[in-house]
């Protein structure tokens, strides 16, 4: 547990493992496709990259010492249940942080002027997305099913 000293906000991590000697952290991800591509998508999508942030500034909060490294093993969820590992890299780590350190001020606003972010409050109008709407040459849209005809 640490105090933000930017935001007085109290903060927390619980990392999965970390070596006795703290300089090592491993968070195991299940994910359904652990290639580097695949879990670059995982990363951007679930924001693996400000969770690899959060517990390397917390765990240095919390003894005085950064670790070294932050490790994701990676086990795809369908067998043959590939596994991968994955170092995050520096520059993954410091747009992390930035990102973190974003969050935290927007929380600290929230919770100061008791408004939160949501959905609007009035009745929106929708469309079809993009792929869904006719095409100007008359060909249906892709993934649309052609018109059956009855007999």
């Amino acid at each position: 547990l640490w105090t933000d000293e930017a935001t007085g906000l109290e903060c927390k991590c619980r990392p999965d493992w970390m070596t006795t000697d703290g300089q090592l952290i491993v968070d195991l991800k299940t994910t359904e496709d652990a290639s580097p591509a695949g879990f670059r998508k995982s990363i951007a999508n679930f924001r693996y990259h400000v969770q690899a942030a959060w517990y390397l500034d917390g765990i240095e909060r919390a003894t005085g010492r950064r670790p070294d490294q932050f490790i994701f093993v990676c086990v795809e969820k369908k067998p043959p249940h590939a596994v991968a590992v994955y170092a995050a890299s520096v520059e993954m780590v410091a747009t992390g942080a930035i990102t973190a350190e974003a969050d935290l001020a927007r929380l600290a606003m929230c919770r100061e002027a008791s408004e939160w972010p949501g959905y609007s409050n009035q009745i929106e109008t929708i469309d079809l997305p993009p792929w869904m709407r006719p095409r100007p040459d008359g060909q249906q849209p892709v993934g649309v099913a052609p018109e059956i005809e009855v007999y």
